[in-house]
């Protein structure tokens, strides 16, 4: 339950004054009143266990993801988030409580929006949310920021703030899940009496780590041409509606800065943005109580204008949607008709193209087939002509043959001839060594018998005879 106590009577009168003091002539709100915000507590830094990565979170549905239609709202949930967050700048927490076994910090704005804190292993967390809403529009950590309108997601937005498209959306649907689970939980939690003072130490220790992260959130919006777009079209609406809170939480921010300085000496500082009137005297309350009525039926009647306002606002949001979305299908449709236009030209285009190629290809086969022919009866032309020369060259080769035959003859016919005739001086040596050696032999013979004969024998001179 969201305590706001300070009725009835004069005490109603007191914050309805306040409130109508505050407003200035945008009808921005008042700063957050200081039954919201707790002063920070003097003491030691406590340690603070980190909530779990969202690897670590508790499974939860994948959450259903719907893309913005019109993607120049793509970035409308990261630059109101933004918004809130410059105005907040390093103005501390208002209050804490304890989640499970973390420790998480808030910031309600004065228009009752909402801003949690956790500390993870993996980096800061934010959480933020609308006005009596119980989910949030955005949620950011370390590496992307998840945009949600319904409970559904809309929007994912990477660590260089651009707009992730839809895949890339579809495949972190499960950390969204998750995210937005825990963010209904903490919101729960947050809205209930158990708020506690923070500690002055522990966000002195986390003080300059949220600082980095506002400058570099700062730096993305920058740094993305389509965020930077967005954010120049809204900016003199969102610093007139944040104006107030800025002042507010940067005296916040003074005051805490120069207690730290001062080494937490004396009281906890506690900014009121506006200044709290004297009590009105008992004998007048007749009177302050019709200030009060009027008070609030000129707050109602605000209000009204305002949600008045709103719907006129959202209607014709929607007629400019609409607008727009029919624009954008008759310039669908128009590219479509000039694409269908383009691909049927190119359809005969290329039809016409295989036609001529065909064409092409058949007259070249022509040609070709022309030429085959011109060249086969060429050929056998040239093969009649050149019968005869091949007969009378058959002819020649036949009487070459003839002529060689002959000549093999011959030669063969010589070879047997000389031959014979060596066969025949053969034998004629034979014969003739043969003879040779018969008169040798018969030459031997008669020595032999020269050799042998008597000597003197039948002769008159023969001594023995005589």
């Amino acid at each position: 339950m969201r305590s706001n106590r300070l009725y009835p009577s004069t005490a109603a009168f007191v914050m309805a004054a306040f409130t109508l003091s505050a407003c200035g002539p945008d009808n921005t709100t008042p700063p957050a009143s200081t039954e919201t915000a707790l002063p920070l507590a003097a003491g030691e830094a406590q340690s603070i266990a980190p909530a779990p990565a969202v690897e670590a979170l508790p499974a939860a549905p994948a959450t259903k993801v719907v893309y913005v239609s019109e993607p120049q709202q793509s970035y409308e949930y990261v630059d109101d988030a933004y918004a809130m967050s410059d105005a907040i700048g390093d103005a501390p927490p208002d209050y804490g409580f304890d989640y499970e076994d973390s420790h998480p910090w808030a910031w309600r704005t004065a228009g009752d929006a909402l801003r949690l804190y956790e500390q993870t292993s993996d980096g800061d967390r934010y959480y933020y949310y609308r006005r009596g809403e119980s989910d949030p529009y955005l949620v950011r950590d370390n590496g992307y920021a998840y945009a949600y309108s319904g409970g559904n997601l809309v929007t994912v937005y990477d660590d260089r703030g651009r707009a992730l498209n839809r895949m890339e959306a579809d495949r972190r649907a499960e950390y969204a899940g998750r995210y937005l689970a825990r963010a209904r939980a903490l919101e729960r939690a947050a809205a209930q009496d158990r708020r506690q003072q923070v500690i002055a130490a522990n966000w002195a220790a986390r003080q300059a780590q949220v600082r980095q992260d506002n400058a570099r959130w700062a730096q993305q919006q920058r740094e993305s041409a389509q965020w930077q777009a967005y954010h120049d079209r809204q900016a003199a609406q969102k610093n007139a509606e944040w104006q107030a809170e800025r002042t507010h939480r940067q005296q916040e921010a003074t005051a805490f800065n120069r207690w730290h300085d001062n080494n937490y000496q004396g009281q906890p500082p506690r900014v009121v943005a506006v200044n709290t009137p004297a009590k009105p005297p008992a004998q007048n309350w007749q009177f302050w109580k019709r200030q009060d009525q009027q008070n609030r039926a000129q707050q109602q009647k605000l209000a009204q204008q305002q949600q008045a306002q709103k719907l006129a606002q959202q209607r014709a949001q929607q007629v400019h949607q609409q607008q727009v979305h029919d624009q954008q299908l008759k310039v669908q449709q128009d590219q479509q008709r000039v694409q269908m236009a383009r691909q049927d030209q190119l359809r005969q285009d290329q039809v016409r193209k295989q036609q001529t190629a065909q064409q092409q290809q058949q007259q070249k086969l022509a040609a070709q087939q022309a030429q085959a022919k011109k060249h086969r009866a060429t050929q056998l032309a040239q093969q009649k002509q050149q019968a005869p020369k091949q007969a009378q060259g058959q002819k020649q080769q036949a009487t070459q043959v003839a002529q060689q035959t002959h000549t093999v003859a011959r030669q063969a016919q010589v070879k047997q001839q000389q031959a014979a005739q060596l066969a025949q001086r053969k034998q004629q040596a034979a014969q003739q060594a043969q003879a040779k050696k018969q008169q040798a032999q018969q030459q031997a013979k008669t020595k032999q018998k020269a050799q042998h004969r008597p000597i003197n024998k039948g002769r008159p001179d023969d001594r023995n005879g005589a």
